[in-house]
Order: C-alpha cells, then structure tokens, then sequence
C-alpha cells in the first residue's frame, strides 16, 4: 500500500509539474513593439479622459458667453463661442476617427498581434496622439479666450 501512495503523490507531482511547466513557458514575455504600443496607447487613453473633463467646463463657457453676449457688442462673443464649439466638435471628430482606426479596441486587451501589426498599429496610434495634441491645443486656447472675455466683460 505505501508503494502505491508513494506512486500516486508522484504521479500528481508530475502532473502538476508539467502543467506548472507549460503555462510558464506559453506565457511569453512582451515584445518591446507590444510594450511601447501598449504605453502610447495607455497615453492616448489617459489624454483622451483628461480632455473629456474638460467637456463639461467648455459646455459651460459656450452657455455663459451666450448668456453674457445678450445686449453686448457680439463679435468677441460671436469668435470666442465658434471657437468653443470648434474645439467641442473637434473633440467629437477626434473620438469618431479614433473609433473608425480601432474599432476592436476594447476587445484588444485579449490580443496578441505580430511585431510588424504593433509597428503598424503604433503608427496609426502615433498620428491619433498627434490630433489629440491639437484638440488639447484648442481645449486650451479656447477655454484660455472665453474666461478672459468673460472676466473682462
């Protein structure tokens, strides 16, 4: 009998040691494409939440430049509001095109791509964190414009 339990605890050993064994070694490290495209695209995101809480703050000028443009001289009003709602829709474009160059996004978490599909896509990521930067620009010239008029005024 203690012949048999000596086999079995072996016999699970084992077992356990090749199951150990094949998980380890199918969990192969990241590839320095999926890492840095994994950083950009982690960048990206992070970028894009910012602005987004900025959105409320850019509806709320674009309201109180209405409200104050009533009984004023409009023109200040007129460019200062059109360059908020330009930096609004530029936001709203930004995000649609992004959709449209990754529409798998949300499930890529579970994909693995080959070096020259991370390269590819990193591109494309880069040329996105590029019109992000502009629409920040824009968040930030316009809001800058409107609390100054508004201050003034």
């Amino acid at each position: 009998m203690r012949i048999f339990k000596k086999k079995r605890i072996a016999l699970r050993l084992l077992v356990l040691s090749v199951i150990g064994f094949s998980l380890f070694s199918c969990g192969e490290s990241p590839s320095e494409e999926q890492l840095k495209y994994e950083e950009e695209l982690r960048q990206v995101m992070d970028d894009h939440d910012e602005l987004m809480k900025d959105m409320s703050l850019l509806n709320r000028l674009i309201r109180q430049v209405d409200e104050k443009s009533e009984g004023q001289d409009t023109a200040d009003y007129n460019r200062v509001k059109e360059h908020l709602k330009s930096a609004h829709k530029a936001m709203f474009d930004w995000m649609h095109d992004f959709n449209e160059e990754f529409p798998d996004i949300n499930k890529e978490k579970d994909s693995v791509f080959t070096g020259e599909e991370y390269k590819i896509r990193l591109k494309k990521l880069s040329r996105q964190q590029e019109i992000l930067e502009k629409v920040e620009n824009d968040f930030e010239q316009s809001i800058g414009e409107a609390e100054k008029l508004l201050k003034e005024n």
